[in-house]
């Protein structure tokens, strides 16, 4: 995989190389020097520090997908192949994690699929589970944005506050069975 990757940055290094867009090695030792005057966060010279993050942010700025789409998916591309990489080395060093969570969630799929007297307690778990991860996707969605606070409150919440209030108004009672689920309200009659 490595390999792959460097293939990949010698041969876009040698494209660059071709057009132009590559910086000389005088350029580049030019940077390097630009870089020496600090040692470990220490800066020297706090407008020549300036000057430099200004010029690193306006090479970086070049690189945008609607200048140069091809470079910048090419680009994205290699940091991909490098973070997926990384996460590999991840999981290959924590083995026995990995092992012991997929074969948790084997043993999860087999009481799911395997029939016995066990399935209506496996069925109350997956409502409850479905049930929170729903929620929790709601709350996922409202705060990435999609949508505001307004319609996360007309589309979500609003149904499932109206839904229990009908609810404990006709039961007159909020003693709702366990798990709290609201495919239905339900209330038993308590004699």
């Amino acid at each position: 995989m490595d390999e792959k990757i460097e293939r990949l940055i010698d041969t876009s290094f040698s494209e660059m190389d071709k057009k132009g867009d590559r910086k000389s090695p005088s350029e580049n030792t030019n940077l390097k020097q630009r870089h020496s005057h600090s040692t470990n966060g220490d800066v020297n010279d706090k407008s020549n520090l300036l000057d430099i993050m200004h010029q690193e942010r306006q090479e970086r700025e070049k690189i945008v997908l609607w200048r140069k789409p091809l470079k910048t998916i090419h680009f994205s591309c290699l940091e991909t192949a490098s973070l997926l990489n990384q996460a590999g080395k991840k999981l290959w060093r924590r083995k026995m994690a990995v092992m012991t969570s997929l074969l948790m969630v084997l043993t999860f799929y087999l009481i799911y699929i395997t029939q016995g007297t066990h399935q209506p307690y496996v069925e109350v778990i997956e409502k409850y589970v479905l049930w929170c991860a729903y929620w929790l996707g709601l709350g996922v969605l409202s705060s990435v944005g999609l949508g505001t606070g307004l319609h996360t409150f007309l589309l979500y919440l609003g149904p499932h506050i109206a839904a229990v209030t009908l609810a404990a108004y006709e039961c007159k009672s909020t003693n709702f069975p366990e798990p709290h689920i609201p495919t239905e309200y339900v209330y038993i009659l308590l004699s």
